[in-house]
């Protein structure tokens, strides 16, 4: 018996976590050390594809929280009649440009 690709779809992560769920893949060897076994045996294969190595050096830094966000942080200094200005007098500055 099998879910359909909507069900699927939209409720995978609810059903993975069901315990019998949980239990039939752990049944055909669908376990986390399985997983990460199988992804740092793919990391470390010289003859495996290069995309699927860098997909696997991708997956170990998610796993392990290692990714640094970036952010953009830009200092802009503004005149003090634009900072003080009220909305109406922005829409009025944008309206005339």
């Amino acid at each position: 018996m099998g879910y359909s690709s909507v069900t699927a779809d939209n409720k995978a992560y609810e059903m993975i976590e069901r315990a019998g769920v949980r239990l039939a893949l752990a049944a055909k060897g669908f376990t986390v050390p399985n997983a990460q076994g199988l992804v740092s045996q793919c990391l470390h294969d010289q003859e495996a594809d290069y995309a699927d190595r860098l997909r696997s050096a991708d997956m170990i830094f998610r796993v392990n929280g290692m990714y640094i966000e970036k952010h953009l942080i830009a200092t802009v200094s503004l005149p003090s009649d634009i900072v003080n200005a009220t909305d109406a007098d922005l829409l009025n500055l944008i309206d005339n440009s």
